[in-house]
């Protein structure tokens, strides 16, 4: 547990809500490979965004605890093969599909996983700089916080939230893991003795974000994703250079 939850808690609203200003339907449009893509959708992307990767704290706790439950399910042969093979007993047509299911899900808890890591290099610089909470109201102090990440570090971040997005993308995995989560999901609800409340809100809960990372992705033709990545990747980096900038004045 951190020593200092309140400035925790103070950076992470900080850097939550320079999320939700650079993904504003403003800024997205400055950016012209995205002009065939409707406001709505854009609106839709930063919300997604800012629920499912950067939710506000209550929210962020247990999406943290659900994707940490769903990656131990993933990675358990025990607890993984009694599942498959009961909740997929009426699903031959899904069998091809099961193998891309299982890696897409493990890409995604483990890009979720590094989002939590830069936010962990974040909170530990706010404090190596001798911020308090209140400094927070400033965007002062989360520039300089910012500038003391490494730009190797922010690229990772870059990268596999780019993964992650990419795990989401593929329609017809995405559709095979929804369906798998949802009977294995039904399994668990009958079988108490071996999976727990947790596991099984877990797994709700991660079924969840994956459902709505589907209705989001399904909307998109290959060329306008890979342009939306495209923008991610440009929107992320300027604002890093923009951040460093600022605190270097």
């Amino acid at each position: 547990m951190s020593p200092n939850p309140a400035l925790d808690h103070a950076v992470l609203e900080a850097f939550r809500e320079e999320i939700g200003q650079r993904y504003s339907l403003d800024n997205l449009r400055s950016h012209e490979p995205l002009a065939d893509i409707d406001d709505e959708y854009l609106i839709e992307l930063r919300d997604f965004l800012l629920d499912n990767l950067y939710p506000e704290a209550e929210r962020r706790g247990e999406l943290d605890e659900a994707f940490d439950h769903l990656h131990a399910l993933l990675r358990s042969p025990r607890q993984l093969k009694p599942l498959m093979r009961t909740a997929l007993a009426s699903m031959w047509r899904l069998g091809r599909h099961l193998p891309g299911a299982i890696s897409a899900g493990l890409r995604a808890t483990e890009a979720l996983r590094e989002t939590r890591k830069l936010e962990r290099q974040l909170i530990d610089a706010a404090a190596e700089c001798g911020f308090a909470p209140e400094d927070f109201a400033r965007r002062e102090a989360l520039a300089k916080t910012v500038a003391r990440i490494p730009e190797d570090i922010i690229r990772r971040l870059v990268a596999e939230v780019i993964d992650l997005f990419t795990a989401l993308s593929d329609v017809k995995t995405l559709t095979a893991m929804c369906q798998i989560m949802e009977r294995a999901l039904g399994v668990m609800e009958t079988k108490p003795d071996t999976y727990d409340d947790q596991q099984r809100l877990g797994v709700a809960l991660a079924l969840q974000v994956v459902r709505g990372g589907l209705d989001l992705f399904e909307r998109l033709t290959g060329d306008q994703f890979k342009r939306i990545l495209e923008t991610f990747e440009r929107v992320e980096l300027r604002w890093y250079d923009a951040m460093r900038r600022e605190a270097a004045t």
